[in-house]
């Protein structure tokens, strides 16, 4: 009985059963791939826009820079959309969230949930799944790829993105 209470299977006490735990790991999985990501995208960011602001004072033609810093613009914040929430740092309306119970902010969570992020992440999927295969089809060709035919990759970050955040919310 005592290890149920400190975690096992039952469920009962501080660190919840099986299922919980496997969707805190879920959870904490989420955000060490936000982390990782944006500790490779940010410097590869810094460096981009170092190198665009040096050929743009140089009056060499450095378009592909700007494109690039878009591009890894977009992968950072939809890699990192789910990490923001599974640490619990993401923007919330405080001023009327701090007036509210914990129950009554868990009912607002779930609401919020269910009526707009649901709907508007299983939109961005299908949608963005399809965009990705037309993309990949298609041999579109991205910046961060120097030219080669990858752009797929940053249109799957999209739905990629949105599917982390879903996760993060369920776990």
């Amino acid at each position: 009985r005592r290890a149920s209470r400190e975690g096992g299977v039952s469920g009962e006490g501080r660190g919840g059963g099986v299922v919980e735990g496997c969707l805190g790991g879920v959870g904490v999985g989420v955000l060490q791939l936000g982390i990782g990501s944006a500790l490779i995208i940010v410097p590869a960011l810094i460096v981009v826009r170092l190198i665009e602001i040096v050929t743009r004072n140089l009056n060499i033609a450095g378009s592909i820079f700007n494109a690039m810093e878009n591009e890894l613009f977009i992968l950072l914040v939809f890699l990192i959309l789910g990490a923001g929430y599974a640490s619990n740092s993401h923007v919330r309306v405080d001023i009327l969230r701090e007036r509210f119970s914990p129950r009554r902010r868990a009912w607002v969570e779930l609401v919020g949930i269910v009526l707009f992020v649901l709907p508007f992440g299983l939109v961005v999927l299908w949608y963005g799944s399809l965009l990705m295969t037309l993309s990949l089809e298609d041999g579109e060709r991205a910046a961060i790829g120097f030219g080669l035919p990858v752009r797929w990759l940053l249109v799957g970050a999209v739905p990629y993105g949105v599917l982390l955040l879903m996760i993060a919310m369920g776990a």
